[in-house]
């Protein structure tokens, strides 16, 4: 036997847990992959950073996400949150502003490309001592901030 595949299937590497793994092709047309470029790779989105809403409009290949900004965050600026939100209503009094609370609330982030790509990508999670994947074969790139 080759010296490779020894150190391969030697006992001193044991398993410690094994799980259930399950594939679902129930999801795969509906399931996107994002890629953002822009963000810093160190960077991670906080635990209360939720997603508001999303928009996807297949024949005009374009996404868009709505997520939530913690206005309480201490690096957050309100004064410039509320110029900002000034410039994007304006004075208009009727019910119509994009931020309804007087400051920048909220953030959208938009893909404009769906690509079909030939590479194999899966999206897992684990639930119930398994885990569930669903493989995706539709990636958007290029996701920026508006």
């Amino acid at each position: 036997m080759d010296s490779t595949v020894d150190d391969y299937c030697s006992d001193d590497d044991e398993v410690v847990h094994e799980v259930d793994v399950y594939l679902s092709k129930a999801l795969s047309e509906n399931l996107y992959l994002f890629h953002y470029p822009t963000r810093n790779n160190t960077a991670t989105f906080q635990d209360h950073t939720d997603c508001l809403s999303a928009r996807i409009k297949p024949k005009q290949q374009k996404i868009e996400l709505e997520f939530c900004i913690d206005v309480d965050a201490e690096n957050y600026d309100t004064i410039r949150g509320e110029d900002i939100a000034y410039n994007a209503d304006g004075q208009n009094t009727t019910e119509d502003h994009y931020f309804k609370s007087g400051i920048m609330d909220k953030s959208l982030l938009i893909g404009s490309r769906i690509l079909e790509s030939n590479d194999n990508y899966a999206v897992g999670f684990m639930k119930n001592e398994g885990i569930g994947t669903t493989s995706t074969s539709k990636l958007t790139r290029g996701m920026r901030r508006d």
